[in-house]
């Protein structure tokens, strides 16, 4: 497919920014569960730019989505790392 251009693959819905905001939700739950005011900002800010995003480039959703799933693991595997510890 073309990389420069919006994916819409759902009936032309975009999915990857869709993707990508759903990642960045997850990973503001796991790490901000505790702290509301935390949480709702990252949730806050991971809407805005989704929403600037979604007309773009879909090689841009696809790297942003892809930097959230590395940064979503690593954070897991050092928190693990941390309670083991």
């Amino acid at each position: 497919g073309d990389l420069t251009s919006p994916d819409g693959l759902l009936a032309g819905i975009n999915a990857l920014p869709l993707l990508m905001a759903a990642v960045s939700i997850v990973d503001a739950f796991w790490r901000f569960g505790g702290e509301p005011a935390r949480r709702n900002y990252a949730i806050f800010v991971t809407v805005v730019l989704t929403a600037l995003v979604y007309p773009l480039a879909s090689a841009l959703a696809l790297y942003w989505t892809s930097n959230n799933v590395l940064s979503f693991v690593s954070n897991q595997i050092f928190t693990r790392q941390k309670t083991q510890s």
